[in-house]
């Protein structure tokens, strides 16, 4: 064989290897959830126990387990993702008055709304939930985790329950419509204008029968501050009462935002 053929076959081996080394290494075998979603099995079984302490140490477990599934979701395949998205959401159906500080439904919906688009229909249906219609403080946590995801889709929704008879209700969704803060002028006028007219009308309320309404006059001490910090953040604007974002949203309603 000839040198300069031997030259030739040498730079094109060179060529090959080159090219193998400059591939990427083989990715990594995707985690698999099945360990951490027998332990939330395990713990729902547990805290059917009539104790009380029992049920709790189940709590902690499970939240653990939800909290790992977090860390190691990215990492599982979509098989995996599904797998421990239904095992994490089924924590919206347990029934229970026994959840040290609501720790199952708020692991569940933080970990909703930090996976990202696949955890927000998880987050609506809990919502309408009968078991959960009339745990505030529930609501609040799935609020105020759905608002996280900042879909235009939920604004009405967030404008309508401003609309309740439940102050923390009313607190919740304003301070989850903050959340819209760079979204474009045209939404943010429009959340503007639903947090003024209400705030405008527990505030005159609250005028006419002079403070001694304790409906209107706690409301409208419960909801002061949230709509002053959310209204500020959607409009980089500073007022301290419904009077005064009412006569700057008319001075400003025909301007471009």
């Amino acid at each position: 064989m000839s040198l300069a053929r031997l030259s030739t076959l040498a730079a094109s081996v060179f060529v090959i290897v080159a090219s193998a080394l400059a591939q990427d290494p083989p990715a990594a075998a995707s985690a698999v959830p099945d360990d951490s979603i027998k332990s939330i099995e395990a713990a729902l079984k547990e805290r059917k126990s009539a104790d009380e302490d029992v049920r709790s140490k189940a709590d902690e477990k499970a939240v653990a387990a939800v909290d790992q599934l977090l860390m190691n979701y990215k990492s599982f395949d979509e098989a995996g993702k599904k797998k421990a998205l239904g095992a994490v959401t089924d924590l919206f159906s347990v029934r229970t008055t026994v959840d040290t500080e609501n720790r199952l439904y708020g692991a569940a919906a933080a970990f909703c709304s930090d996976i990202g688009d696949e955890g927000v229909p998880p987050l609506e249906k809990a919502l309408k939930l009968k078991h959960l219609e009339k745990r505030i403080d529930v609501q609040e946590i799935l609020i105020q985790s759905l608002a996280k995801h900042k879909k235009e889709k939920h604004v009405d929704m967030f404008l309508d329950l401003l609309k309740g008879d439940q102050n923390r209700v009313i607190v919740s969704a304003t301070r989850a419509l903050g959340e819209y803060r760079d979204a474009d002028g045209k939404l943010r006028k429009r959340i503007v204008e639903g947090l003024v007219k209400t705030y405008a009308n527990v505030n005159a309320l609250d005028v006419r029968e002079k403070g001694k309404n304790p409906v209107w006059h706690e409301r409208l001490q419960d909801i002061e501050v949230p709509m002053n910090e959310t209204l500020g953040v959607l409009t980089l604007q500073s007022f301290q009462s419904a009077p005064e974002w009412e006569k700057w949203f008319n001075d400003n309603r025909a301007a471009r935002w």
